[in-house]
């Protein structure tokens, strides 16, 4: 028999087999790889991988403390290796990609693999601190509406300084000032409530947090030196809690009517010119920051809604959203973004919101997912 532990992978037959939870029957993994038997008297008939999940939700952590590797030999005999004695190689996988993945694993100190398919489905939770301006409120107006509708169970809250900028947020962190109005939903009124003179050390407390949105001014968002203190501001939150995760809320383009002094000064009174300033910052500023792993599309799902027989009108005043379509699309946005739902289930719509503007809505943030930093056209140019 030639001396190969192995063999050609193309003679040996894998099996893998997994559980969404634990297997009835976990064996107890060998001490050491030294337990390997000789080369020259066996060779491998199959592979087993067991105790694994074989889905995951949605930008959830995978835990592999499970898995157990059985490896049998001809003459049937085994052994069965443990976390501690595998390497797994999670480079052709993520949660943030819904769809059947694979993960590869290998006995350590031999040549010993296989992968495992995992299938990332969307979630049905997430809880997430927002920390902003007015912008902020209108994003998260509809959240809750939207995921009763969905069948998520979300815990979201807003840190609201009106006009704030990453600078000012930059310095309440380091200087602990309580300036906030932290704001909550009510589950039995259904309506937000605000809890004046908060810090964001205390808002950061008052719950397990997974995830923190930032965002910039609305009329700085398309400055680019405007974003220089956001490493700052992530490392002091990461002091308050080292394991939370961080999503930019992409905010959006004024109005061209709005008489507002920054739109003049800064994107010379364009509602394109600003967009585009808005999207550059993002690329150059917040995309290559490895720490912030999701954006939230608002600034293109608004832009896109803008190019339908809606137009250029879901603005209450020229800047902040209209309470009812604006909002809905802002807050479609972070459900999409943060489960990966298709959104195209909702049913509630506020009051005020027409069915065609729904599937406007819809589309809008649809396709702002599919591509966030460039217009998509609608397909309804007419109410109709």
């Amino acid at each position: 028999m030639k001396k190969n532990l192995i063999l050609c992978l193309s003679i040996l037959s894998l099996v893998v087999s997994g559980c969404d939870n634990q297997s009835n029957s976990i064996e107890t993994p060998s001490t050491s790889n030294s337990e390997l038997p000789s080369e020259i008297e066996k060779e491998i008939t199959t592979i087993e991988v067991k105790n694994y999940s074989e889905k995951i939700n949605y930008l959830a952590d995978y835990n592999d403390s499970g898995i157990r590797v059985k490896v049998t030999y001809n003459d049937e005999s085994n052994a069965v290796y443990g976390p501690n004695q595998l390497d797994i190689d999670y480079s052709n996988f993520t949660t943030k990609k819904l769809g059947k993945q694979n993960i590869g694993i290998k006995v350590k100190n031999t040549d010993i693999s296989t992968n495992i398919e995992v299938e990332v489905v969307p979630s049905d939770s997430f809880n997430i601190l927002m920390i902003g301006n007015s912008f902020t409120d209108d994003t998260v107006q509809w959240v809750n509406e939207i995921c009763a509708d969905l069948g998520i169970n979300v815990k979201i809250a807003n840190l609201f300084i009106g006009s704030s900028t990453l600078q000012q947020h930059c310095d309440n962190l380091t200087n602990d000032n309580a300036y906030y109005d932290f704001r909550t939903y009510n589950e039995q009124t259904k309506r937000w409530q605000a809890q004046a003179q908060t810090t964001i050390k205390t808002a950061m407390n008052s719950y397990d947090w997974d995830f923190v949105s930032l965002q910039q001014s609305s009329g700085t968002c398309g400055l680019a030196n405007s974003y220089d203190c956001l490493p700052t501001i992530i490392d002091e939150v990461k002091k308050l809690k080292e394991d939370v995760r961080f999503v930019w809320n992409f905010t959006w383009a004024y109005q061209q009517d709005t008489t507002r002094e920054e739109f003049f000064t800064n994107y010379n009174s364009d509602q394109k010119t600003m967009y585009s300033a808005i999207v550059n910052c993002l690329k150059e500023k917040v995309v290559v920051n490895e720490v912030i792993e999701l954006i939230v599309p608002n600034g293109t799902a608004i832009q896109n809604a803008r190019t339908s027989f809606i137009g250029d009108n879901l603005t209450r005043d020229g800047y902040h959203l209209s309470f009812d379509l604006g909002r809905y699309i802002a807050g479609l946005s972070l459900v999409a973004t943060m489960t990966a739902q298709d959104i195209s289930k909702v049913a509630y719509a506020p009051e005020g919101v027409t069915p065609a503007q729904q599937k406007v809505a819809i589309e809008s943030v649809i396709n702002a997912l599919a591509s966030p930093y460039s217009v998509t056209e609608s397909q309804y140019k007419t109410e109709g």
